[in-house]
C-alpha cells in the first residue's frame, strides 16, 4: 500500500512538472506577443507562432497522462483534486497561447502605421497586464499557493478596464478609409482577445485553489 503511494506521488509530482512546463511556456509566448505587437517584430511573432504547436502538444500530453492517472491508479482525496484541476487547468493554458499568437499576428499584417499609436499603447498595456498575471501565476501554481491565486484574480479588473478604454477609443475614430477600417476591427479583436486570456488566469487561479483547499471559488 506505501509503495502505491510513492509510485502515485511520483506520478502526479511529473504531471504536476508536465503543467508548469506548459504555464511556463505560454507566459513566454505573451510576453513576446507583447513585443512583436509593439515592435512590430516579425521574427518574435513568429516564435510565438511556432511555439503555440509546442503548447497544443503539451496539452495533449497532460490530458492523456491525467486519463491514465485517472483510469490506473484511481487516485483519491487531493491526488484526485490535483489532476482533475490539471486537465482543467490545461485547457485555458492551450487557449491563452492560442490569444497570444492572435496578438504577435498583428505584427505581420500590414496595419496603417503610427497613425492609432494611443489604441496601440492601451493593448501593449492590457498584454503587460496579461504577462503579470501569467506569470505570478505560474509561481501560484508551483507553490500551490491559493492566496496568493485570489489576489492574482483580482487583477483581472484591470484587465478589463483596459478593454472597455480601448474599445471607446476604437469607436471614437472615424474611419476615413477600408483599410483603416480593417486595422481599427483587428485593433478592437485584439483586445477582446486579451481579455478573455485574463479570464482564463482567473479560471486557472480558482483551480489552483481548489487543488489546495478542495472548493473551487466564483473569482469572477
Amino acid at each position: 500500500m506505501e509503495q502505491r503511494k510513492y509510485q502515485l506521488d511520483d506520478k502526479l509530482q511529473f504531471f504536476h512538472e508536465l503543467l508548469v512546463q506548459m504555464a511556463s511556456r505560454v507566459e513566454e509566448a505573451i510576453a513576446l506577443a507583447r513585443e512583436a505587437f509593439e515592435k512590430e517584430d516579425v521574427k518574435r511573432a513568429e516564435k510565438v507562432k511556432g511555439d503555440d504547436y509546442f503548447i497544443d502538444q503539451m496539452r495533449d500530453l497532460i490530458e492523456s497522462d491525467g486519463v491514465r492517472i485517472l483510469i490506473s491508479e484511481a487516485p483519491y482525496g487531493q491526488y484526485m483534486r490535483q489532476v482533475i484541476a490539471g486537465m482543467k487547468i490545461v485547457t485555458s493554458l492551450e487557449r491563452m497561447g492560442d490569444h497570444a499568437c492572435h496578438l504577435a499576428a498583428l505584427a505581420v499584417m500590414p496595419m496603417t502605421p503610427k497613425k492609432h499609436q494611443d489604441i496601440v499603447a492601451v493593448i501593449a498595456e492590457m498584454a503587460e497586464v496579461d504577462h503579470r498575471m501569467a506569470a505570478e501565476t505560474l509561481d501560484a501554481m508551483v507553490r500551490m499557493d491559493s492566496q496568493k491565486a485570489r489576489e492574482i484574480a483580482k487583477m483581472d479588473d484591470e484587465v478589463d478596464a483596459l478593454n472597455a478604454k480601448a474599445g471607446k477609443m476604437i469607436i471614437a475614430v472615424d474611419a476615413s478609409d477600408v483599410s483603416e477600417r480593417e486595422n481599427l476591427f483587428d485593433y478592437h479583436y485584439v483586445a477582446k482577445e486579451l481579455e478573455r486570456f485574463g479570464d482564463h488566469v482567473t479560471n486557472i487561479c480558482a483551480w489552483i485553489v481548489y487543488m489546495a483547499e478542495g472548493v473551487k471559488p466564483d473569482l469572477n
